[in-house]
């Protein structure tokens, strides 16, 4: 008989269903769906970007070309553009003056 809170090897912890949403990533997918009257803490999130594309994001904002964004983040000019590619692909923009806005609107700058 096994005392209450054994940790043997023979228990395994719960396994996690493949692909299950995380709060925050069903937030920011709620918050990118809906179009109208979205709540404080929608406009806050940066959406569906990994932290360097924010930073990205962020140096876009401020106006810096490729370039510099590859010296601030020191990473290549070519790395920096692939960057703001993804941005415009997964947010859904086509040019730098949406993303500076969308920015702005989320206080990444």
């Amino acid at each position: 008989m096994r005392a209450h809170g054994d940790c043997s090897p023979r228990r395994k912890p719960p396994r996690r269903r493949r692909g299950a949403p995380t709060i925050r990533r069903s937030m920011a997918r709620w918050c990118s769906s809906t179009m109208y009257l979205q709540p404080t803490w929608c406009r806050s999130m940066p959406g569906p970007l990994s932290q360097r594309e924010v930073d990205v994001a962020r140096l876009v904002a401020r106006g810096h070309t490729n370039r510099e964004i590859g010296d601030v983040l020191v990473i290549s000019g070519r790395t920096a553009d692939a960057h703001v590619n993804r941005i415009f692909r997964k947010l859904g923009f086509r040019s730098r003056a949406q993303m500076a806005v969308w920015a702005q609107r989320r206080n990444i700058d």
